[in-house]
């Protein structure tokens, strides 16, 4: 580590310099502060509107972004949050919305696809449907409120 009061020297000696330069103290000689560039990963800024304008999605360069209905209201937003010892992104979330006056959430998921979604109220049924994805099993809750697990299909390994 720094030696006392070293550490705030660092960190404004590195206030003024852009986003994605960090200044780390040197192990050994003198001391001095390294620079070594984190580079944050760039995505292309997406824009895509409807046929009449309105928004239909928008990413930014962090990934992060929403996808809208055409009414307008937010239908999908995902999050990007959290760096790598290589400066990238390295969680994201994505919130599902309804397309109501009060847009309520359906559901959510992580960069794993593990989360859960709600579904529409039937006639006959007591709560609305829901399907829960966690690391071992697939969830099912139907309309009755009855769950039903089955394992995830096994993935299929990339050559």
């Amino acid at each position: 580590g720094l030696p006392k009061g070293r550490l705030q020297e660092n960190l404004e000696f590195s206030a003024g310099f852009p986003v994605g330069l960090v200044v780390r103290s040197c192990t050994g000689g003198s001391g001095a502060p390294c620079f070594k560039r984190m580079v944050p990963p760039r995505y292309d800024v997406l824009e895509l509107k409807y046929g009449d304008g309105s928004p239909a999605v928008l990413r930014h360069v962090d990934g992060s972004g929403f996808a809208c209905y055409q009414s307008g209201r937010k239908a999908i937003c995902i999050s990007a949050h959290g760096r790598d010892s290589q400066g990238k992104v390295r969680r994201f979330g994505a919130i599902l919305y309804g397309d109501g006056a009060r847009s309520p959430m359906l559901g959510c998921f992580d960069e794993w696809g593990r989360g859960y979604a709600d579904g529409q109220l039937g006639p006959g049924d007591e709560q609305a449907p829901k399907v829960l994805i966690g690391e071992n099993t697939i969830t099912v809750v139907d309309g009755s409120g009855r769950s039903t697990g089955v394992p995830p299909a096994p993935t299929r390994s990339r050559r």
